[in-house]
């Protein structure tokens, strides 16, 4: 799914939480710190990258072309670099400890918060996922 995609559904869950959980933030805050975790997330696609390739290529490409984080988020990664599988097992620890970190501090708001706009953002990849699932068998028909 594409930044922008997870920024408007971070953007409504933070909106609809803002009212009812406690955060050091503002509700703006809240808000503006829901988007930034819904979208910035996906950051760990990077990594996932650099251990299935062994390097740094995807990084590289968007610090030297930063209109490719934009405004061409396809060609970012080359097929095959980022699977699925792989993109939704990494969002899901790096959930489970920014989630369990904020309780372990004691900041029940935010990892309310991030609970629940990483679960938003894990559940709108999936269904992306599954809607362009033929895409992917065809990689993998094409790379064997």
């Amino acid at each position: 799914m594409y930044s922008s995609h997870h920024a408007a559904l971070s953007l409504v869950a933070g909106v609809a939480l803002a009212p009812f959980v406690s955060t050091p933030l503002q509700p703006v805050g809240t808000v503006a710190y829901a988007v930034v975790l819904g979208v910035g997330v996906d950051l760990d696609h990077f990594l996932v990258a650099r251990y299935r390739t062994g390097n740094w290529r995807a990084l590289r490409a968007c610090l030297t072309d930063p209109r490719r984080v934009f405004l061409a988020q396809d060609e970012i990664f080359d097929p095959g670099e980022v699977w699925p599988l792989e993109r939704l097992l990494s969002h899901a620890l790096v959930g489970t400890a920014l989630v369990g970190g904020l309780f372990a501090a004691g900041l029940t708001g935010p990892a309310v918060v991030s609970a629940v706009v990483l679960h938003v953002h894990v559940v709108a990849d999936l269904l992306w996922d599954v809607a362009r699932q033929e895409s992917y068998h065809e990689q993998v028909r094409e790379a064997t």
